[in-house]
This record gives structure tokens, C-alpha cells and sequence, in this order.
């Protein structure tokens, strides 16, 4: 239902002959633009007509708002409320409708304006309300609320029907997202409590060793180049590796993040004395030597010689010392 769609045109300025001709010269001009105003807001709510009467409510909206813009006639007012009302807007076309009964309310007709009460009757009956209860760990000026990204200051506020998104967040503490969907008139109460956000800082540890294992404070966080999230103040960080020297370091992290880079010391045992197994062969090369030395000197001077024992190697090193056999 449209009011009309006839668009209230600006009076026509006549001009008496008896006006001097640099007084109409500075005339023409502003009547050339309040026509093409005219003209503008007439083609925004002619769209805006067409839009309504295929359905296309949101374009409709769009249109009459244009229109609103440059004149807000009685004609442009009843269809914006009725656009609004037809998306959900139930706040917007209440404040639509009382906006037309204030400024065009003489020039209603009775039935029209018992219509437009029964609009605003039935917007004051569909819009919801939210009642907020905002609580801190501590105390925190800059606390700021928002409802479906609007920063609001009050703690009872207004809704239209439907889905809401309430944001609370302050510095130093964790922000809070609540989610309500109210019904036509609905009502919710809400408390946002605001916890303490334990400020958290990161260690970053390239080591040129993929094997090493880095600590944090005692405890493993992985191998090789890691991150680790901690608390800011001192930690104690150890790196190590088979074959390499450990590296420890005291780390203090405060306003900011920390990377550091540990070269790791590889570590050259020395060979320990008398384990390498060519000493012993060594050893046994020589004593075979002498021993076979005594045996052909034997039977030179030919001197009685008894077979050699043939036992065990141990036994042979026993008979070099001088052991028994």
C-alpha cells in the first residue's frame, strides 16, 4: 500500500516585470536547483514504488531513503515505514511513522492516521529489549560494549526481532561474544564478566642441530628450530645433543618477542691407551717372534726341546710374563 504517488512539486517562483534584471539573475539559479532536487527525489521514489510493488523491499528501502535525503514529503515517509516494517525494521519504521504524524500530521486524513497508529501500535509491540550487566576481574575505564558491531554505551537497549551479536572487551582482559535471537517482543538478560587476559609472549629457537632437544624452564617443547609461548619475565633455555657441548642461556622476555639462533659446540673425545685392537695384535706379532726365535736356537745348540704347548692365547701371554703353563 502505497500513501501516493504523486510527488509534491516546489512552488513556481513568478517573476514581476518590475524586478531588476540582476535580482533575476540571482534567482534563476536557485530555482534551477530546487527543480532538479525536485526531480531527483521524484525519480528515487518512483523506484522505489516499482521496487515495492514487485516485493523488492530491500531496493525499495534503498530508494526511499534517497529520497527522504533530498525531501522528506508525507508520501516518501509512508512508503519508507512500510519498507522498513516489511525487512524487520521494526525500530526504524516506528521512528518513520512518528516522524510523518509530527510533521505531516494536519494534512492527514482520520483514516490514514488511524492506519499509521496501528503501525506504530504494532512496532511498539514487536521490538525487543537486551538489559546488559557488564562485570571486570578489575577495574577498567576503557570497557567498551558492542551490538552487531555498533559501540552502544547503555545497558538496556532496543532491539528489532532476531539474531544479535553482543561484544564486551577491555585492555587486559578477555573479550566476551554472546550471541541471542529474540522473538517478536522478547526480552534477555545478559551478564558479560570480563576475565584477566595472562599476557603471553613467544621464544623462537633456531638451532643448526635437527636432532638437538630444547628446554624451556626444564621442560622439552621439541627438537631442532621451535616456538614456544610463555609468560613474559626470566627462563632458563637448554639445548642439547649427542656429541655436542650443552648450551644454556637465562632469557628475559618482556614487552616483546624473542628469536634466537645457538650454534651448538661439537665435542672431540680423545682415543683412550690400550683399547685400540692394534695394540694387542701388535703385542701378539712380537711374542710369536721371540717365542719362535727360542725354539730355532734350540734346535741349533741341539738342545732337547719339548713341543710347545698349544693352548690358548692367554696362555701363551701367561708364558711370556713368566706365568706357568
Amino acid at each position: 500500500m502505497q500513501f501516493s504517488t504523486r510527488f509534491q512539486d516546489t512552488p513556481r517562483i513568478t517573476v514581476r516585470c518590475a524586478l531588476l534584471f540582476g535580482a533575476l539573475s540571482l534567482a534563476l539559479p536557485s530555482v534551477s536547483l530546487a527543480q532538479n532536487a525536485t526531480a531527483e527525489a521524484r525519480a528515487r521514489f518512483e523506484a522505489g514504488v516499482a521496487a515495492s510493488n514487485q516485493g523488492r523491499w530491500q531496493d525499495a528501502l534503498r530508494e526511499f531513503e534517497q529520497a527522504r535525503a533530498i525531501q522528506a514529503t508525507a508520501p516518501v515517509l509512508y512508503n519508507l515505514g512500510l519498507a522498513q516494517r516489511a525487512v524487520g525494521r521494526m525500530r526504524d519504521a516506528r521512528t518513520t511513522f512518528r516522524a510523518l504524524v509530527e510533521e505531516h500530521g494536519a494534512r492527514l486524513s482520520a483514516e490514514r492516521r488511524t492506519e499509521i497508529q496501528g503501525y506504530i501500535a504494532e512496532a511498539d509491540a514487536a521490538v525487543c529489549r537486551i538489559e546488559l550487566t557488564l562485570t571486570l576481574a578489575n577495574t577498567a575505564e576503557n570497557a567498551s560494549v558492542t551490538l552487531d558491531g555498533v559501540t552502544i554505551a547503555a545497558r538496556s537497549v532496543e532491539v528489532d526481532p532476531g539474531r544479535h551479536e553482543i561484544v564486551a572487551s577491555a585492555a587486559g582482559h578477555r573479550t566476551v561474544r554472546r550471541e541471542v535471537e529474540l522473538r517478536r517482543g522478547g526480552s534477555a538478560s545478559l551478564e558479560l564478566r570480563l576475565e584477566r587476559e595472562e599476557v603471553r609472549r613467544r621464544i623462537a629457537v633456531e638451532v643448526d642441530e635437527r636432532t638437538a632437544s630444547v628446554r624451556i624452564d626444564g621442560q622439552v617443547i621439541g627438537r631442532g628450530s621451535v616456538e614456544s609461548e610463555v609468560a613474559p619475565g626470566a627462563h632458563e633455555l637448554e639445548v642439547s645433543a649427542a656429541g655436542f657441548r650443552p648450551y644454556r642461556q637465562s632469557v628475559r622476555v618482556d614487552a616483546a618477542d624473542v628469536r634466537l639462533r645457538v650454534a651448538l659446540e661439537r665435542v672431540t673425545q680423545p682415543a683412550q691407551a690400550g683399547t685400540s685392537p692394534w695394540v694387542w695384535v701388535g703385542v701378539g706379532v712380537g711374542s710369536a717372534a721371540v717365542i719362535g726365535g727360542a725354539i730355532a736356537l734350540g734346535l741349533v745348540l741341539g738342545t732337547t726341546v719339548e713341543e710347545p704347548y698349544r693352548g690358548s692365547w692367554n696362555t701363551v701371554a701367561q708364558g711370556l710374563n713368566g706365568g706357568a703353563r
